[in-house]
Parts: structure tokens; C-alpha cells; sequence
């Protein structure tokens, strides 16, 4: 689905991403970790076009991403941030519809019909006419989610999207990612939550100091990890 090849990326004279190189396969869950500054929210902004490459290359379906082919790719990803990005000024349901009809160009009753079932899919369906700032952070987030769901992607990309909630919201936000990726999508997810990288990913893909240091499946990765770098951390947070 998505392919990165030599991928680096730096910020002035620090490099936060150095030489990645993966396949994300469609229709699996893979979950990245590692420490924080490790370069997984920078590879994830990397695959659709948030962060531009200082070397190599990502590829969408064999079609390389770079600005002319970004409206193609974003079409067809959608993305979950750490901190919503809902507009203030739009109610929920707006804030769905929004960019079905901006972009999928879908009239006003086709859009909220399929606003309403995705909204209904996060458990708010009482919230359809409600403000942004009247919500719960969690609700914020199942909202964000909805409006990804609504646009119907084939792929979706969580950045940390429960780092920013109180604890006792953080459930209620991992129970619908849970039910995403039981439903075929691909799922790219960088999260420090490792009892639900344990549960949902199909593949694990640690990162430290900007290197994709191992790959594996998550219980060969959980349970006989290879590098010392993984060891080290799985013994910090277990």
C-alpha cells in the first residue's frame, strides 16, 4: 500500500529520520513504537505529504508521493491527529460533511446521511448538532475519527491519537480503533499504548534515534524481541 525507500528527514542539523526503509502490506494493522523522538510521528507524516523527504522516496500503490500526486493520495488516507484539528467554528456534523463535499464533491443529503452512520459507528449519535468546544476530549477525538470513517479511505494513519486525552478518555478512543481494524482497513498507528499494540497489530515496527531497528510480528516482537534496543525498551514499559 504504502512503500518507503531510503526515507531521511531532517530539521536543520538534526536528523529525526535516517534511511527507512518498509512496505506497509494492504489489509494489516501496523503498529510503531518507540521512545518518544524515535522519528515514528515523522515517518507517519512522511507517507502523506505532512513532511516532505530531505532524501528517498515514498510510494502510494507504486505511485510516487510528491506535490502534484498528493490530492490523489490524500483522497484515498485518511488521518487521525494527536489533537483533533476539528473546526471550532463548525458543528460535528459539519465538521463531517465538510470535506465530503469539498472533496468527494457528494450533495448535502448524501453527505449527512453517511455522516450521521459514521457518527453513529463512534457512539455519538446525539451529537450531531453539537460544538466542538462542548465536547469531551475523547468525544473530540471519536468525532476526528468519524470524519475520516466518512470519507471512506483505504488506509488510515493514527498519530499518538489518545497522547493528548485524559486517561479515563483514553478507552473509549482505543474501543473504536479496535473496531477499526477488525474491519480489513490498513492501518498505519503510532501509539505508546502497548497493551493495544499488543491486541490489534498484525505487525510491529520499532523505531530508535530515527532507524527502523526491528520488524516482526507482534508476538515474536512482544515475546522474543532481537535487538538489544528493543529488549532495552520493552523492559522500561512492561
Amino acid at each position: 500500500m504504502f512503500r518507503v525507500d531510503k526515507l531521511s528527514k531532517a530539521f536543520g542539523d538534526t536528523t529525526v529520520l535516517k534511511d527507512a526503509t518498509y512496505t506497509f502490506v494492504p489489509g494489516r494493522t501496523v503498529v510503531i513504537i518507540g521512545q518518544s523522538g524515535s522519528g515514528k510521528s515523522t515517518l507517519l507524516r512522511c507517507l502523506n505529504g505532512l513532511e516532505t523527504p530531505t532524501s528517498g522516496h515514498v510510494y502510494y500503490q507504486d505511485m510516487r508521493v510528491s506535490p502534484k500526486t498528493l490530492p490523489k493520495v490524500r483522497k484515498q488516507v485518511g488521518m487521525v491527529f494527536q489533537g483533533f484539528n476539528l473546526f471550532s467554528n463548525m458543528t460535528v456534523m459539519d465538521n463531517v460533511t465538510y470535506a465530503l463535499k469539498v472533496v468527494r464533491k457528494l450533495d448535502k443529503a448524501t453527505s449527512e446521511t453517511r455522516a450521521k452512520r459514521t457518527l453513529e459507528q463512534v457512539g455519538l449519535a446525539d451529537k450531531f448538532d453539537a460544538w466542538p468546544q462542548t465536547l469531551s476530549g475523547g468525544q473530540k477525538q471519536r468525532v476526528a475519527i468519524a470524519r475520516c470513517l466518512a470519507m471512506e479511505p483505504e488506509v488510515f494513519l493514527f498519530d499518538e491519537p489518545t497522547s493528548a486525552l485524559d486517561p479515563e478518555m483514553v478507552n473509549e478512543v482505543l474501543d473504536v480503533m479496535r473496531t477499526i481494524t477488525r474491519q480489513g482497513f490498513t492501518n498505519i498507528i503510532v501509539t505508546h499504548e502497548m497493551g493495544f499494540a499488543r491486541e490489534v497489530a498484525d505487525d510491529i515496527l520499532f523505531m530508535s534515534q530515527g532507524k527502523i531497528i526491528e520488524i516482526a510480528d507482534k508476538t515474536t516482537f512482544f515475546t522474543q524481541p532481537k535487538s538489544t534496543e528493543a529488549k532495552q525498551f520493552l523492559l522500561k514499559i512492561l
